[in-house]
């Protein structure tokens, strides 16, 4: 019997047939070659068009002032940008400009999306004995630790005195300030002196605060800077222990008096309500306002609790805000 006889069904296969089913299989390995190179065509166009892509990001990149280093020095996106060394614009605290991190910021959004990041991140220092203090917090880690003799001062009160009469009760000397109440000079429940005067950027009795939250008739203040109100208080080149501000967006001002005279070597936690709002400070200033920022950063000071509030800020309902608790971490009263 042979080989035919054994399978008739391909006994009765006829030459016809059998080239139809070679045409088949040749149509089929066709067909499937075929489509391996289309998806290898499909995939080459999908990365052409990554790179397309990467290529108008870095071209939007140098637009907006960020500076980008191309991989390929043969690369075709070498147009003329606004780059720039790390000496030339402020910078992320330890970027390395070496690896293409450094960077210049240009625009309002820019310099507040890096503030904004700062208030978002997991704390710089993990402080093992917070201490609550009204709604904000101390660090009690004994090299932070506050206790007599020592100097506490509370930029904004309004109505709330937790943070002030924890301070004073546990032997601090305690100064709050606001010129915003009702109340005159006084000591309230007789551990916190309070001063009806405002911290600013020059020393004045006539300042007209805009209305607003706090202020909802013509009012005028008396104003100090930082520097004044320690020497009327007989504090000159001493350490503030706790420094606690919550003055409506003039904590930036503020900063930068303390910056400028050194100040800010001698103060051991920092407590503040950061404030961009609507057009104060105005929006061109926000450059600046990272520098300092920056430079508060350079001096030692790190965050060890945040309370970042208002997320869902837009454009047209522009308002960021948070609580931030510093520790100086460079603390030396003597360094000016």
């Amino acid at each position: 019997m042979n080989y035919l006889q054994r399978w008739p069904t391909m006994g009765r296969l006829t030459s016809g047939k059998l080239i139809a089913c070679v045409f088949a299989v040749a149509f089929t390995i066709l067909v499937l070659v075929s489509f391996r190179d289309n998806i290898s065509s499909r995939n080459q166009k999908e990365i052409d068009e990554l790179v397309h892509a990467v290529h108008k990001l870095r071209k939007l990149a140098r637009a907006k002032g960020l500076h980008v280093e191309d991989e390929d020095p043969n690369s075709d996106t070498g147009e003329k940008g606004a780059e720039v060394s790390r000496k030339e614009g402020p910078n992320t605290p330890g970027d390395n400009p070496s690896d293409g991190s450094s960077f210049r910021i240009t625009e309002y959004w820019q310099a507040s999306s890096l503030i904004k990041w700062d208030f978002e991140k997991p704390p710089e220092y993990v402080c093992k004995n917070k201490s609550s203090a009204g709604i904000y917090y101390i660090c009690q880690d004994p090299q932070f630790r506050i206790k007599p003799p020592c100097i506490a001062y509370s930029f904004g009160v309004y109505t709330k005195w937790a943070f002030e009469e924890t301070l004073g009760r546990m032997g601090c000397e305690t100064h709050s300030f606001d010129p915003s109440v009702k109340w005159n000079d006084h000591i309230h429940k007789g551990v916190v002196h309070f001063h009806k005067l405002g911290i600013g950027a020059e020393d004045t009795d006539n300042y007209k605060p805009a209305r607003g939250m706090y202020v909802k008739e013509d009012q005028t203040w008396k104003m100090r800077t930082l520097p004044s109100i320690m020497k009327m208080l007989g504090h000159e080149g001493k350490v503030i222990d706790v420094l606690k501000v919550d003055v409506e967006g003039f904590e930036w001002f503020m900063m930068k008096q303390m910056l400028d005279t050194g100040i800010i070597h001698r103060v051991r936690q920092f407590v503040v309500e950061w404030h961009l709002v609507h057009d104060f400070p105005a929006k061109k200033s926000y450059m600046d306002l990272l520098r300092v920022y920056y430079k508060m950063k350079d001096a030692g000071f790190r965050t060890f609790s945040i309370d970042f509030r208002f997320r869902g800020f837009s454009v047209r309902r522009w308002r960021i805000q948070s609580d931030v608790m510093y520790v100086n971490t460079m603390f030396n009263p003597n360094n000016q």
